[in-house]
């Protein structure tokens, strides 16, 4: 009888050990990683970004975060985001692209000024897109377009050309 009662009090404490392991078990997050909440409903999101995020901060007085495109832009089979900041200028608004990394947290890969974009999708899957902006103000005649592409080595958007379309 005291063996049985040893058995299971051994098994017991392995049991509890084994529980409180998996309860006491932090998940490890990149600081530089921001978590983003979507409203399929409202086309919104919400950033929450951590003390410790040195790399992002977000603009202040934003009152809404549009999501603008809700896919896979680096063929990672993960669908990312680009948000609209609702920051916007003669020059633009102001866009994030961010790349899902786990749940809902994102690294953000590009933070700049966009008007009048369109994407284009590689043949690796991979999305780029171009930002059309008049050279003189509100004569669509000339355009400066502008072309950004994802660097993979540095993992980021960067800008690929820019040329003048008649």
């Amino acid at each position: 009888m005291k063996r049985k009662i040893r058995i299971l009090t051994l098994l017991n404490l392995a049991f509890l050990t084994v529980l409180f392991s998996c309860h006491s078990e932090k998940k490890v997050i990149n600081k530089d990683l921001v978590q983003i909440d979507l409203d399929d409903q409202l086309n919104l999101v919400n950033i929450k970004v951590s003390k410790e995020a040195i790399n992002f901060s977000l603009p202040e007085n934003l009152k809404e975060l549009k999501l603008e495109k809700f896919e896979d832009f680096n063929a990672d089979t993960k669908k990312d985001m680009m948000v609209n900041f609702g920051a916007c200028g003669t020059g633009g608004c102001l866009y994030g692209v961010f790349f899902n990394q786990n749940d809902n947290y994102y690294k953000l890969v590009f933070l700049d000024y966009l008007k009048g974009f369109e994407f284009e999708k590689d043949k690796n899957g991979v999305l780029s897109f171009n930002s059309y902006e008049e050279i003189r103000p509100y004569n669509p005649i000339k355009l400066q377009v502008t072309k950004y592409i994802f660097d993979s080595k540095n993992d980021e958007y960067k800008k690929d050309t820019v040329y003048i379309e008649k």
